[in-house]
């Protein structure tokens, strides 16, 4: 009986931590219209699109996230919803508003009911 009680207790609380850990990212993610795809991010060109051209390719504006400027440079920072279940946020970084850099978040879990090697 302590057994089974005690793998109750660690079940209830691996399920605790999951439903946490899934609502700490879900929050983290930029409030957008639409959420994109890995296909739609890989078909963005660096230094050469700018943030119009980047939100058209996406499908929505993105969430600007800093502005910064140095003298004639600006910075600025947008990040998109990933269309990937729990969690997948893309940003890009605009330089003069142009995209010069991208940071990619994934996290991506399949459940299937599959056995391995079928």
């Amino acid at each position: 009986m302590r057994l089974i009680k005690a793998f109750i207790l660690v079940a209830v609380i691996i399920v605790a931590t999951a439903a946490a850990a899934y609502g700490v990212a879900r929050l983290m993610l930029p409030e957008t219209s639409c959420s994109v795809t890995e296909a739609q991010i890989d078909a963005l060109v660096l230094s050469k699109m700018s943030y119009d051209d980047v939100s058209r390719a996406l499908g929505c504006t993105g969430a600007r996230k800093s502005r910064e400027e140095y003298g004639t440079i600006v910075v600025e920072t947008y990040a998109w919803r990933g269309a990937v279940w729990p969690f997948g946020k893309f940003e890009g970084e605009f330089i003069n508003g142009r995209l010069e850099g991208t940071s990619k978040t994934w996290l991506n879990l399949e459940l299937s009911g599959r056995k391995p090697g079928a």
